[in-house]
């Protein structure tokens, strides 16, 4: 699931840039949407993406996000605009190593083995 905010909104630099990734290296994907306030609730989430230059900075927590630790690329979900609603939502492409990227200890679910 999480080459699929790739595949739907990616503009062909970013496709043939993680595609290639992902089918070479055979890395793991995430799709990081999940949130403890709002659930799966994409027009409730709290995490947030602000325009800095030609980055963004996203800041937020996420829960619940199969293959969390050990993916090499997330697609993340963040407001970019508070009063856009579901519209004000943007997904981003996080690669594992980036600065303040951080996990929690991992949790025992019912299911997550069978991943």
């Amino acid at each position: 699931m999480g080459i699929l905010p790739i595949w739907l909104g990616g503009n062909s630099s970013q496709k043939d840039r993680y595609f290639t990734e992902i089918a070479e290296k055979n890395c793991l994907t995430a799709f990081t949407l999940t949130e403890l306030e709002g659930g799966s609730d994409a027009s409730s989430i709290k995490t947030t993406a602000k325009k800095q230059g030609k980055d963004y900075l996203l800041n937020g927590h996420k829960c619940f996000i199969t293959n969390g630790s050990i993916a090499r690329l997330y697609s993340v979900f963040a407001v970019t605009d508070p009063e856009g609603g579901e519209k004000g939502v943007s997904a981003f492409v996080v690669e594992d190593g980036t600065a303040g990227l951080r996990f929690s200890r991992k949790k025992e679910k019912i299911g997550m083995r069978a991943q």
